[in-house]
């Protein structure tokens, strides 16, 4: 009898990704305390793989609709017809804008839960609350990654604000001449700054689980993790007491643009 892999490709390739960088640990993983993981774990690849399975689908709609013609009117040179019609609506361009920013910002609230499991002690494993690495009683003194969970936080809110959909928000402009237009232009704006936010947030997951890494014991580790590892150690030091870590979401942002 034939085995059904998952139906949606994005879904089944972040389960492979997310699988092949978990794979080959030296040493077994700690016992989990729950049965079952929190949703922002087990339901991860879910999470993503709607973001992968929208990619393919909004470049097939924006390919088309580059390689369209909107010009007003149009003119037959064989026949000389004037040809007035309304190809110049960016309602496709506008679906694949409003669609991108959910799919996006779904992905900033993933990370954005995700760091709260590494920081809290009640998720995240016997690791230090808030991955403060300083001991003794001096660690009172430090936030460690709180101040960095609050700001993940911020950030994915306000990237979640910007998901509605701008299209159904249709103004009508030029005495009624252009009395349905498709909002497309900001749209696209919302996601640009959308994706903006979630590079950012990806950013701070990073230098988060890099840190919760090497709290933990590298050993604990696979190898291709710890390729990422040493990736953002480049960008950004172990943090033991508090410091300033602006400049280094940048860099390991800069990093995580340009593809790990």
């Amino acid at each position: 009898m034939a085995v059904l892999g998952p139906p949606h490709p994005g879904q089944a390739r972040a389960a492979q990704l997310i699988r092949e960088h978990l794979a080959e640990r030296d040493t077994p993983p700690p016992q989990a305390a729950r049965i079952q993981e929190r949703y922002s774990l087990r339901c991860a690849p879910h999470v993503i793989g709607v973001l992968m399975d929208a990619l393919p689908f909004c470049k097939q709609v924006l390919e088309t609709e580059i390689n369209g013609a909107s010009d007003n009117p149009l003119i037959d040179p064989d026949s000389g017809d004037v040809l007035h019609g309304g190809n110049f609506y960016g309602g496709h361009v506008a679906l694949v804008a409003d669609t991108l920013k959910t799919a996006v910002a779904n992905v900033a609230d993933l990370l954005d839960r995700q760091l709260i499991l590494m920081n809290a002690p009640e998720t995240n494993h016997g690791l230090p609350e808030n991955l403060v690495a300083v001991q003794g009683r001096e660690r009172f003194a430090h936030h460690g990654f709180k101040a960095m969970e609050i700001t993940a936080s911020s950030l994915t809110a306000e990237a979640l604000k910007l998901c509605m959909p701008a299209s159904v928000f249709s103004r009508s402009t030029e005495g009624h001449n252009q009395d349905k237009v498709s909002m497309g232009t900001l749209a696209v704006l919302d996601l640009l700054q959308i994706v903006e936010l979630t590079e950012t947030v990806a950013a701070v997951h990073a230098m988060a689980a890099a840190q919760a890494m090497e709290l933990r014991g590298l050993a604990h580790t696979s190898a291709p993790l710890r390729a990422v590892h040493a990736t953002i150690r480049e960008h950004a030091a172990f943090m033991v007491e508090d410091r300033p870590l602006d400049a280094e979401i940048v860099r390991v942002a800069e990093r995580l643009r340009a593809g790990l």
